[in-house]
């Protein structure tokens, strides 16, 4: 199954260049700053608004800082905060999941009223979404408990 989905998406010009692409950038934001020797925070007002060269890929902003280097910086961040969210939106899921098959009974009906107060939570806390992440995993495993408690 996974040899075949793997050969439909190598036939996929687009899909691979697009994979390409997006690994290319992620390598670069977490090995590009261990080769530069540049501050991302130094400023050089001198240089300020500079167009792109070769000395600054990207150009420079209104400080004279490269757009570049920041942004491999930035990019960075993000990563981690993002992997950092996915992992512990599948901890919550697979918790919750687990439980919810396992038990059942009374915690099957408190993962949906957890979401929700989740939800309510986002729109007054204006929070990452990659914390919702959570149910998709609670679903998934409470499903297949179901489903293998019906097979036995």
């Amino acid at each position: 199954m996974k040899n075949k989905v793997f050969r439909r998406f190598l036939r996929r010009k687009v899909s691979v260049v697009a994979a390409i692409i997006l690994l290319t950038i992620i390598l670069a934001c977490i090995f590009g700053p261990m080769f530069i020797t540049t501050d991302p925070l130094e400023q050089d007002i001198l240089n300020a608004y500079q167009a792109p060269s070769s000395a600054h890929w990207f150009g420079t902003d209104n400080m004279g800082r490269d757009i570049f280097i920041r942004m491999l910086y930035g990019g960075r961040n993000s990563l981690s905060i993002s992997f950092e969210g996915v992992i512990l939106g599948t901890f919550i899921g697979v918790m919750l999941g687990v439980c919810a098959g396992y038990f059942g009974g009374l915690v099957t009906p408190l993962s949906p009223a957890f979401l929700i107060f989740c939800l309510l939570s986002l729109v007054c806390c204006w929070q990452s979404p990659l914390l919702l992440y959570w149910a998709t995993a609670c679903r998934t495993l409470l499903s297949q408990f179901r489903s293998s408690r019906f097979l036995q």
